[in-house]
């Protein structure tokens, strides 16, 4: 059981760590709201791109033939780019990501395919597992940047035009709303005419459209643009994910560390309450004890005891030991 100063201590120890809780749960709550809105404008930029697209192929008066669309004869190299978080204390975030990548990797992956991470939790679990990754950019996910997802943009693509990569997927959370996350996996390559054909255009042309020089050059213009949005709403939506996640995590650390705190308080004041009180009984009980000896003649146990000394030294002839030492009492008086 402990003592009234062990729970002050217990006590102060909490309100550290709420304070340490309070104060993440009040940066992600910050940071989750500035990555939606981040969100929100890329994906403005993305429905026109997509518009642009399908006006392209609806619009030209032939088919569009090109390797973001056709893809390269099937070698089985698939890549997969994982994001993941690069800080922990957000709750079952890593454990679901993880979990469903898994069982995308078991039904979409072959022995040639290769593993992208971003994210230092990603890393750590792929090589706690035996997985190297092929390719790891860490510091991504925190501040999504338009030119580190274009560096990414740049090295993926390159890969799939030189044909060491037929597919290319995305594992990722998407972020529904603040109380909701959900791992996804999109096709980032080849892209497919099918995906475009609900995207939302402007105008609505009967006729064909003059692209210049060529609607094969605008299309080779256009689709990187598309990669990196789309590249970088992945990264984003992830980022978003993460905050919630974490945010989610720290409000409720902070609720339980004002529970505990409740119930060592209360104890705190039970325990000291009790000491006072075993204080004051003590203290009470001592006095009655006094009062008691009082009333009954023991408390004046000097006198009584030199009195019947006395009495009983006259009767058998002794002197005093008192009077022999000088002491004026009359009870050793004759």
């Amino acid at each position: 059981m402990l003592n009234p100063s062990e729970i002050k201590e217990h006590i102060r120890a909490v309100e550290q760590t709420r304070q340490i809780t309070n104060a993440m749960y009040l940066l992600s709550t910050s940071r989750m709201k500035k990555t939606v809105r981040m969100i929100d404008y890329n994906v403005r930029f993305m429905v026109r791109l997509r518009a642009t697209m399908k006006d392209i192929f609806l619009h030209t008066g032939k088919p569009i033939h090109h390797p973001y669309l056709d893809g390269h004869p099937e070698t089985k190299n698939s890549l997969f780019i994982v994001i993941s978080g690069d800080k922990g204390l957000c709750g079952s975030y890593h454990s679901s990501l993880f979990a469903f990548t898994e069982e995308k990797l078991k039904k979409h992956a072959s022995p040639n395919s290769r593993i992208a991470v971003l994210g230092i939790m990603g890393e750590e679990y792929f090589r706690r597992h035996g997985k190297e990754p092929d390719y790891i950019w860490r510091g991504v996910v925190q501040k999504p940047t338009l030119y580190a997802v274009r560096v990414i943009t740049d090295t993926v693509l390159e890969e799939y035009r030189k044909g060491r990569l037929d597919k290319v997927y995305v594992i990722f959370t998407h972020y529904v709303n603040a109380a909701v996350q959900e791992p996804v996996m999109i096709k980032l390559l080849p892209l497919s005419v099918e995906n475009l054909k609900d995207a939302k255009v402007e105008y609505d042309y009967s006729g064909d459209i003059l692209f210049d020089p060529s609607p094969e050059a605008v299309f080779e213009r256009v689709v990187p643009q598309f990669i990196v949005a789309t590249l970088f709403n992945a990264i984003s939506q992830s980022s978003a994910s993460e905050h919630a996640a974490r945010m989610n995590a720290m409000q409720s650390a902070t609720k339980n560390a004002d529970e505990m705190l409740d119930r060592l308080r209360a104890d705190y004041n039970a325990r000291r309450q009790l000491a006072v009180t075993n204080e004051l009984s003590e203290t009470a009980g001592r006095r009655w004890r006094e009062s008691r000896y009082k009333k009954s003649g023991i408390g004046n146990g000097y006198e009584r005891n030199i009195g019947r000394y006395s009495n009983q030294n006259m009767r058998t002839g002794h002197r005093c030991p008192d009077r022999e030492r000088g002491h004026a009492s009359d009870l050793c008086s004759s």
